[in-house]
């Protein structure tokens, strides 16, 4: 059973450290600044336009193309998208979001191996960016490359302790090992940061039900439906857990 990824949240960098700007600069980054809080309303065609503003007034502010791509990411438009993050990083090579967020478009397309490439520039640029660490060690884990998963998931904890989604995806790497116990100590560590996540406590009814605890698995998965009732991946395991019940006499 494949488990199905948490969505990462982007952060749109904020630009809040201070400079001595003048002229077009400085507005654009007044304007960049604008456009983030209304993508964080979820307002991106409004965003976009702040975006697009800053950019003609100044096209050298990498912010701005870097969270044009965003958008244009959001919508699946990737081409379009991957030209802004070029456009950003030739004007700031150590802009460490627009390596990042090349690495989730190669990633949703399925290509692991370059989506890893570009995870490894940003985490070059901050060897504790937990996004990046978090997200290479999800492509490794598609890439069957369990230990190098572990390692970078230990790494992002080490930077970040209460991050639920790298606490759960590690429990997933452990999963696939069938290492259940151990990922069942990843699910509750994750279950206490994030209690009333759905995701987190089908994937815990997994583990529990691949080492024969199908009682508790089923409340698991009962638990995941109280919270997400269109959960259809957390009926489906209940469904074929119940079944297991009844052959096994349980």
């Amino acid at each position: 059973m494949y488990f199905k990824r948490l969505i990462l949240t982007v952060i749109i960098v904020m630009v809040t450290f201070s400079l001595s700007l003048a002229g077009p600069a400085e507005e654009a980054e007044t304007l960049v600044d604008r456009g983030n809080e209304l993508y964080n309303q979820g307002k991106y065609d409004e965003a976009m336009k702040y975006y697009d503003k800053a950019i003609e007034i100044y096209p050298q502010e990498h912010y701005a193309w870097n969270n044009k791509g965003l958008i244009l990411h959001d919508r699946g438009n990737y081409e379009e998208a991957i030209k802004c993050y070029d456009k950003a990083l030739e004007i700031d090579p150590m802009n460490m979001y627009a390596w990042y967020n090349k690495g989730l478009i190669m990633e949703e397309k399925g290509k692991y191996e370059e989506a890893i490439q570009f995870y490894d520039r940003a985490i070059d640029i901050f060897s504790f960016y937990t996004y990046a660490l978090n997200s290479k060690g999800v492509c490794l884990t598609k890439l069957e490359r369990y230990e190098e998963a572990i390692v970078c998931y230990n790494k992002a904890l080490k930077a970040d302790s209460k991050d639920s989604e790298t606490w759960n995806n590690m429990g997933i790497t452990l999963y696939k090992q069938k290492k259940y116990s151990e990922s069942l100590e990843c699910f509750n560590k994750a279950l206490e940061i994030d209690e009333k996540n759905a995701e987190i406590w089908n994937n815990k009814g997994l583990s529990l039900a691949g080492q024969g605890e199908y009682k508790e698995a089923v409340k698991c998965y009962d638990r995941a439906l109280e919270l997400k009732p269109e959960y259809k991946e957390a009926n489906k395991n209940r469904d074929e857990t119940l079944k297991l019940m009844k052959e096994g006499g349980k």
